[in-house]
């Protein structure tokens, strides 16, 4: 389809507007430009000292767009060979009643997850960012139309412009990738809450019991005893693993070779979650050191892991707004860095390529961030925890044991261990 670009329709724009094209500066060889432009757009033109007053009058009167050109050209009668010029439109549309509705130009992808073409039968680009509906397109093609007209050398008339889409290739129209980026992020957060309250409970157990001191009274190494607790949880959370892979990856519809993740590759996705339970597991050594009691541990333990959630839930609200760094620096928590990486496998299952190997590190196009990233994040969130665990387990060490100063990790003592003396006689 293609749409003629002068032919600007009023019938768009729903938000009422004064029917002005400013301008500035109010040189002699700017009125000479714009006068044709609003016999042909039909509205009225008015020229204006300065980019400043130029400002203010779009504030003050709703004026339909503003055209500032450069201030040098206000003291010259003639146009140079290249015209620069800004144009001016508010900063929310007028083609629908949405509020806040920008011009979308801080965004380097479309709004679809699954990376299809943006209003696709709309032969115009659609309303959103509508640079056709709004008339910006208009208006930039009549000062190039009227710019032609003094500078051409030629006295064959300056030919119109016709508008078509740029064509876009074969994508799979499906409303489910969308649905996915939601649901797929809270469903695996929501599928690891028991392991993580199960380690946290056995762990106090253990220490509520007081079998964790009498095994050390007996010579067992502290990092012997959270060595044998992670290989223990280690085998624990693979189970979980495991049948959430088998959920996301075994067809369960009628239909042949479709499943939740139909294109994604099993093994990268089990990789993930492996990635993702090594950070649990830390995760739970880290609160495990907060508390003293299994019952009250393990009700407050699935509380933080709700909050641990919380930060992704918010920024998701605005996700076209987000920089690289906020998205890191939320993944700081474990569901939050789960989550931005679910919402990419549901991205890329749209685009029907899936995750694969090749794509852990690549950007996507919809996307500033990876899954490699995420997972980076993951493994770092899992040692920073672990460290925290052992700290609070030295100077907090709870009912029994002894306490260490909160500066030991600085002192020879911890460094180089304490040196036994016998007296010689």
């Amino acid at each position: 389809h293609t749409n003629i670009l002068p032919l600007f329709c009023r019938r768009n724009l729903v938000v009422p507007f004064q029917e002005t094209i400013a301008y500035s500066p109010n040189g002699s060889a700017l009125h000479t430009l714009m006068g044709p432009i609003g016999e042909w757009m039909k509205m009225d033109v008015r020229g204006l000292p300065n980019a400043s007053a130029l400002q203010d009058f779009l504030l003050g009167t709703n004026a339909f767009a503003g055209v500032e050109f450069d201030i040098r050209l206000n003291a010259s009668s003639v146009l140079p060979q290249r015209l620069n010029y800004r144009l001016r439109f508010p900063g929310e549309q007028r083609a629908q009643f949405t509020v806040g509705h920008s011009w979308q130009t801080d965004r380097r992808w479309g709004s679809r997850p699954d990376g299809g073409a943006r209003f696709a039968e709309d032969s115009d680009g659609g309303p959103s960012p509508g640079y056709f509906r709004e008339g910006f397109l208009t208006l930039q093609h009549y000062i190039f139309k009227a710019f032609l007209e003094q500078v051409k050398t030629i006295p064959d008339p300056v030919p119109d412009v016709y508008l078509q889409r740029f064509p876009y290739p074969p994508f799979r129209e499906d409303s489910f990738p969308s649905s996915l980026t939601t649901f797929l992020p809270i469903s695996v957060m929501l599928a690891f809450i028991y392991p993580c309250i199960s380690i946290v409970k056995n762990i106090l157990f253990e220490k509520e019991k007081q079998i964790k001191e009498a095994m050390k009274i007996m010579g067992l190494q502290n990092w012997v005893l959270w060595s044998s607790w992670f290989v223990k949880c280690f085998v624990f959370t693979q189970i979980s693993i495991v049948l959430v892979v088998l959920f996301l990856k075994v067809p369960w519809y009628s239909t042949p070779d479709v499943s939740v993740l139909t294109y994604s590759h099993w093994s990268v996705i089990w990789f993930i979650f492996f990635v993702y339970g090594i950070a649990i597991i830390t995760f739970s050594f880290m609160l495990s050191t907060l508390f003293s009691k299994a019952n009250s541990g393990g009700a407050v333990a699935a509380i933080i892991w709700f909050l641990a959630f919380a930060p992704y839930i918010i920024m998701v609200q605005d996700y076209r707004n987000l920089t690289v760094s906020q998205k890191l620096g939320s993944s700081l928590l474990l569901n939050s860095a789960i989550g931005f990486a679910m919402r990419l496998v549901g991205v890329y299952e749209g685009t029907t390529q899936g995750v694969q190997w090749s794509t852990l590190f690549h950007d996507s196009d919809v996307d500033d961030i990876n899954i490699g990233q995420m997972l980076l994040m993951l493994l770092g969130d899992a040692a920073i925890y672990m460290l925290i665990a052992l700290y609070i387990e030295q100077v907090f060490p709870g009912d029994f044991g002894l306490a260490q100063p909160w500066y030991f990790f600085v002192t020879k003592r911890f460094w180089c261990g304490e040196r036994v003396s016998s007296d010689g006689e």
